[in-house]
């Protein structure tokens, strides 16, 4: 494990702007793993960062490894994000800060995200699977991290799958590769296509009709 004398000086690197944003993604996740939450209102200032990857390794960091709360308002507002994936992810964390809590006005936001045709399928699942987080009882709903990730293996694939593609994109196009570009172009294109085939076969539409009524689903 990292030294806290060496997390402390990345971290007063990152306050100070000497990171490089290359080297964002790896310290940020490195700050989620250990889980040094000393420097949760840097990371929480990442969530406005131009990179959409530095944006969703943000979402991760502060709800699934540090599970905190208090940055849900920070949160909620990349339910809106540009890219997909970084929606996803806001969603997915939100469902986790937000579990079994019923929070009205996040029922609303994911009702909305889960049932508009023009959304990215993996958003409006991820929408689904948030709801369920925050209407089942916690007994028939993961309460941990890792319980939420296994509850969700395809959900997180997607996530994982179609982030690690968009940075091999991005090295793709910088080093100049077009044939490179086109390849995994056409590869995150089958892969959404598959997937927005799939995934409405597994949403209980008579769960989302109960939420909807301010009752809790039967599962």
């Amino acid at each position: 494990m990292t030294g806290s004398s060496d997390l402390t000086e990345k971290h007063r690197a990152l306050r100070d702007g000497q990171i490089g944003d290359e080297y964002l993604y790896d310290l940020i996740q490195e700050f989620g793993k250990v889980h040094f939450v000393t420097a949760a209102p840097d990371v929480a200032r990442l969530l406005q960062h131009a990179d959409p990857q530095i944006r969703y390794m943000a979402i991760n960091v502060l709800t699934f490894d540090w599970d905190l709360l208090k940055y849900r308002d920070a949160v909620e507002p990349l339910v809106a994000d540009p890219i997909y994936y970084v929606r996803q992810q806001a969603i997915m964390g939100l469902g986790y800060l937000l579990r079994g809590s019923r929070d009205v006005r996040a029922t609303k936001l994911f009702l909305q995200k889960l049932k508009s045709v023009d959304e990215d399928g993996s958003v409006r699942e991820a929408a689904y699977e948030a709801l369920l987080d925050m209407w089942l009882p916690p007994s028939k709903r993961a309460p941990t991290f890792e319980q939420v990730r296994s509850g969700l293996p395809e959900l997180s694939k997607r996530a994982t799958t179609t982030l690690a593609l968009s940075r091999e994109l991005g090295r793709a196009k910088a080093s100049g590769d077009s044939e490179r570009v086109l390849a995994i172009a056409e590869e995150m294109r089958i892969f959404v296509k598959n997937w927005d085939e799939s995934w409405q076969a597994r949403v209980d539409w008579e769960a989302v009709a109960a939420i909807e009524r301010g009752e809790p689903p039967t599962q």
